[in-house]
Parts: structure tokens; sequence; C-alpha cells
């Protein structure tokens, strides 16, 4: 992991991947595990905050009962930059608290912070996200249509 620094230069398209794909990667060899392995080619550039990090040291320890030895390894070989949590004052948290904290507050920050780094898209498998007014906001797909992206971008 390193810290996030958007260029002019790098025309890769760069997408906030959220916790739960992530947790899907640990989890199986399915859409989720194989976009990270994209990330890893440099297909796209993967970006996620604090708060994405500690979301999936929680579910790995708790629901998938991983040791904190292999919690630390598989956080620490992700492909991914890290960018800042967005503030609790930032125009972009209020914006993410209006169009998703109604429905789950644990998703404001995640938006917030794709709002506040001017991220492409969000990967993500959770549906609040895929709500018309949050797509008007920014780019939400899921990780088999950023896997297809990835892929239809090699031919």
């Amino acid at each position: 992991m390193t810290n996030y620094q958007p260029t002019a230069t790098d025309q890769r398209p760069t997408w906030l991947i959220d916790a739960n794909v992530i947790v899907s990667a640990a989890a199986s060899a399915g859409p989720a595990r194989q976009l990270l392995l994209e990330a890893q080619r440099g297909s796209f550039q993967a970006v996620v905050t604090p708060y994405i990090i500690a979301q999936v040291r929680k579910v790995l320890a708790g629901r998938l009962r991983l040791s904190p030895d292999k919690v630390e390894a598989f956080v620490q070989s992700l492909p991914v930059r890290v960018a800042p949590d967005a503030q609790s004052e930032d125009e972009a948290m209020k914006t993410a608290i209006s169009l998703i904290g109604d429905r789950d507050p644990t998703d404001a920050p995640i938006l917030a912070a794709a709002l506040d780094t001017g991220v492409d898209a969000i990967v993500t498998g959770d549906r609040d996200f895929f709500d018309p007014r949050v797509q008007a906001e920014i780019l939400v797909i899921s990780p088999s249509e950023a896997l297809e992206l990835c892929r239809s971008t090699k031919d």
C-alpha cells in the first residue's frame, strides 16, 4: 500500500474499492479477486481509505475469523493506494450524508472519500450505492463490471 497522489499524466482509470469487494477477494476466487489481480497488473489504480481498511480488518478478523497476522499480511499485500478519509466538515461528507446517510450511515464516509478524491468510480457490491441520486454524482460499478472494463481495454 502506498499513498494516493493523483497525477495528470497517468491515464489509467482510478477506482475507489469498497471494503465488501476486498473482503470478497479474500473469501473467494471470484470477480473481486480477479479485479485485484488486474490492479496488481496495473490495469487501473485502486484506491482505498483508512476507513475502508479498518472495515476490511474488522470483517476479516470477525466474520472470516482470520488471525491478526493473516489479516495484516492480506491488508499489506493489497495492490492499492491509500487516500485520506473525508472529514466530517467537508462539503463531500455533507453531500454523501444527504445522498446515502439515511439508508446506511456507514456508507457516507466511502462516498465522501470518492467525491473528495475525484476518483473515476466506486467499485462496490453494496446496492445502496446504485441509487440514481448517488450515480448522478459518481459512476458506481460492480466488481464484475469493473473486471469487464479492464478486459475490454486490453483487446
